[in-house]
């Protein structure tokens, strides 16, 4: 099977030969659970959704591990999230029979947060078994009066890392799939994109609802973000899915354009003045709805001149910037509308519209990056920081290390108090990068965020 490529290293330019599809039979995630930590991170987006692990109890202390250690950051930390566990020798025999202790808490969980799906998912070790897990799926849903759905997504391996998403989405929307639709019913949107159930003012769902609601654009539900099965089944009445984020961009939607009407906007995530300009147009373009255009330009002027004036601070310095497909794209759009001199690029979790969007947003920077590198190791960043040494450097905490090592001012672009989308978003983050570059350090205790100091 063909699969996307998950390693690459030089001229932005060559990516086009290099980063085709290629054949890696065994892609690993460096984030420890890759596609199954998507699926299982979008259901417990959801309000009354239930993933239920089933591994051997080795897999089940590590799956457990992952959660408590990425949940607090995206709001997870309180949501249940049980595990069937059995031993090696259930798991090769395929002996898959919940215990009547298991059902009970099960039962509890359900009753005390009203659960109205559950949703069984297979570590690796169960798939590369031959899983057969349809028996206990029966046996749930007999026993807990609601329905049960096994998902298989591999945890460490997989076509590519956003299979996860999609996979759950899909699961969820094949439930409610039946949902009667009249004509007249399809008003507003659905805001679509990855796991944050926040819709608090400076958080990134907060600063789009924001600004749909500037432009006079109804939204009717935030997916996941807390939507319950009823909700994904009213969404359905909605005349777009307008992203806010890349991670769901596959079949799920895809099919929901073509067989539900749902129109999909967003490709281009709203980071920057140009991404966010972008961003408007696609919901425009979706709702049949010119005007909006309009509207989004009046709004930018709004904040023409401060973004002029952390420019003239900005303009030629050199910067390294990195993220997943979606905020990279939007990092880059920004580095552009501030004419900053992006000399390295890192891209994780490259899709499928990478490629012709890189190409894209590269064109409004007068030199090219001196080195792109796809999935970047440890070792890769470091030589970055020694050789080409810029002036900032946005990213993830996970590249921090050489960066105090060797004294270049470091943003962090993946947890932050404040978003860094829209028009708001990017003065924002024009504001720390100066900050960075004038001696502030947000990272001079790696667990403490000191972002608000900004």
């Amino acid at each position: 099977m063909s699969r996307l490529c998950q390693w690459y290293k030089g001229r932005p330019d060559d990516l086009q030969f290099h980063a085709t599809l290629g054949r890696n039979p065994a892609w690993a995630d460096y984030q420890v659970l890759g596609p199954c930590y998507g699926a299982v991170s979008m259901l417990l987006g959801t309000d009354d959704i239930l993933p239920v692990f089933v591994t051997a109890r080795g897999c089940a202390v590590h799956t457990r591990f992952t959660k408590y250690a990425w949940g607090p950051d995206f709001g997870m930390t309180g949501k249940p999230l049980p595990f069937l566990d059995f031993t090696r020798t259930q798991v090769v025999n395929g002996m898959y029979t919940a215990r009547q202790g298991q059902l009970r808490a099960l039962n509890r969980i359900v009753t005390a947060k009203g659960i109205r799906l559950v949703v069984l998912l297979c570590g690796d070790d169960v798939i590369l078994s031959g899983d057969s897990l349809e028996g206990l799926a029966a046996q749930l849903q007999e026993n807990l009066g609601i329905p049960a759905r096994v998902l298989r997504v591999s945890g460490i391996s997989g076509a590519n890392p956003w299979e996860g998403y999609d996979g759950a989405l899909g699961l969820v929307y094949d439930q409610v799939w039946d949902t009667e639709v009249r004509e007249g019913e399809r008003q507003g949107v659905n805001l679509v994109g990855w796991k944050w159930p926040s819709r608090e003012r400076d958080h990134d769902i907060g600063v789009c609802l924001h600004l749909l609601g500037q432009l006079g654009v109804t939204v009717n539900h935030v997916l996941p973000g807390g939507a319950a099965l009823a909700d994904f089944a009213d969404s359905l009445r909605s005349r777009a899915n307008v992203l806010w984020c890349s991670s769901y961009i596959g079949p799920t939607l895809e099919r929901l354009e073509k067989e539900k009407r749902l129109r999909l906007a967003g490709h281009q995530t709203p980071y920057g003045f140009e991404g966010t300009r972008l961003w408007i147009e696609e919901v425009a373009l979706a709702l049949e709805d010119k005007s909006l255009i309009a509207r989004g330009c009046q709004l930018a002027d709004q904040y023409r001149d401060e973004l002029d004036e952390r420019k003239q601070k900005l303009q030629g310095k050199r910067a390294f910037v990195s993220g997943g497909p979606g905020r990279l794209m939007g990092l880059l759009h920004m580095m552009a509308d501030f004419e900053v001199d992006v000399v390295a690029v890192g891209l994780y979790w490259m899709n499928a519209e990478s490629r012709a969007m890189l190409e894209n947003v590269f064109q409004r920077f007068p030199r090219q990056p001196e080195v792109l590198v796809v999935s970047p190791s440890l070792y890769e960043l470091e030589e970055i920081t020694q050789t080409l040494r810029p002036d900032v450097w946005l990213g993830g905490y996970q590249e921090l290390h050489s960066c105090k090592k060797y004294k270049i001012p470091f943003v962090p672009t993946t947890l932050y108090v404040k978003s860094h989308q829209c028009f708001e978003g990017c003065i924002m983050l024009g504001d720390k990068m100066i900050r960075a570059m004038e001696g502030y350090d947000f990272v001079a205790n790696a667990f403490v965020s000191a972002e608000m100091h900004c």
